[in-house]
Parts: structure tokens; C-alpha cells; sequence
């Protein structure tokens, strides 16, 4: 354990999204209660030998504020569980950050714009009768709306691992590691 890398990614972006604007739970709630649970996975990993690690930061359609807030808590709480196991390298992967940038920027990275589904439409998901698959996928930021084709995850690893879209930053793995 205390040699592999752990990915904890992706987490409550559809929650976030769905929750927005209802009553049943407020957006406070549901910031909190998905950042312990996080915190919780962490520090479970970290008891059992775990040094090295990339919690990535939820996603959303929501409004931005609904992502930007558990994404801060959930960073504070990281520092914390930092301080507290020194020989632990854990970085923070800003996803939200990632893919608005790309959202915003399709075409730089040569993505339709506006980006579109690959495969899908209003009334039929992917995997249904009636949606067509994209001619090239590699145009394309979304598979079905919800995954990201191959050819964004190509960004979001240059991002992540070159362009500083982590804190602190990818290389510090590495450092970190040599001096272990």
C-alpha cells in the first residue's frame, strides 16, 4: 500500500447537480456530509499504509457557487489531514477548474464548440434506439453526457499532471517519493 498511487475521484458532481435549487437537502448538508465522507476514505487509506494520493474535486452542472464551496472545504480539509500525516503526499485535483477551462476553451484543444455529446440526444441516451454515434469521437469533450470521452481525459491528464490544475503540484509525488 505504502508504495501505490491512490486516485479518489469524482466525487458528488451528480449529486451537486441534482440537489441544487431542492428542498429535500440543503446544499450545505450536502456539501458537508460528501466532503467527511471523502475525508473518511482518506484517512481510512492512510491507516492502512497508504502515502501517496489524489483526491479530485467534484463536478457539476450546478450553479458554480454549489461546486466552488464543497471543492474549498474539502481543500481545508485536506491541509488538515496534511498536517497531520507529514509522510503522506496528498494533492488536491481541481476537476471543476479543468473542465470549465475546456468547456470555455473547446476549440483550443480542437473540440466542437459550443461541445456537444458524442452519443446521445434530448429524448435517448447512449445505448438506446434512436441516438447516432459522433463520426469522431475525438471532436467531441462528452461521450453521453455525463463521461468524458478519451480524448478529454488526454487533456485533463496534461492539466493535471503539467499544467498546475493540482495542489500542491503533480510533481511533488515524485519529490516526495525520492526523499522517502
Amino acid at each position: 500500500m505504502e508504495g501505490a498511487l491512490f486516485w479518489v475521484g469524482l466525487t458528488g458532481g451528480i449529486d451537486y447537480t441534482i440537489i441544487y435549487g431542492s428542498s429535500v437537502v440543503s446544499t450545505e448538508t450536502l456539501k458537508e456530509m460528501a466532503v467527511a465522507n471523502v475525508i473518511h476514505l482518506v484517512q481510512d487509506l492512510l491507516a492502512k499504509g497508504a502515502k501517496y494520493m489524489i483526491v479530485q474535486g467534484p463536478i457539476g452542472k450546478a450553479h458554480k457557487s454549489v461546486i466552488d464551496a464543497p471543492n474549498a472545504l474539502l481543500q481545508q480539509q485536506l491541509d488538515q489531514v496534511r498536517k497531520q500525516n507529514p509522510n503522506a503526499t496528498i494533492l488536491f485535483a481541481d476537476f471543476n477548474r479543468a473542465f470549465t477551462y475546456n468547456r470555455m476553451n473547446a476549440e483550443k484543444n480542437g473540440f466542437q464548440k459550443p461541445p456537444m455529446i458524442c452519443c446521445a440526444n434530448a429524448t435517448h441516451p447512449c445505448g438506446m434506439l434512436g441516438p447516432t454515434l459522433c463520426a469522431d469521437p475525438s471532436k467531441y469533450m462528452r461521450w453521453d453526457g455525463l463521461h468524458s470521452t478519451e480524448a478529454l481525459n488526454a487533456v485533463f491528464d496534461n492539466q493535471f499532471f503539467h499544467q498546475g490544475y493540482t495542489k500542491p503540484p503533480f510533481h511533488s509525488l515524485f519529490t516526495n517519493r525520492k526523499a522517502a
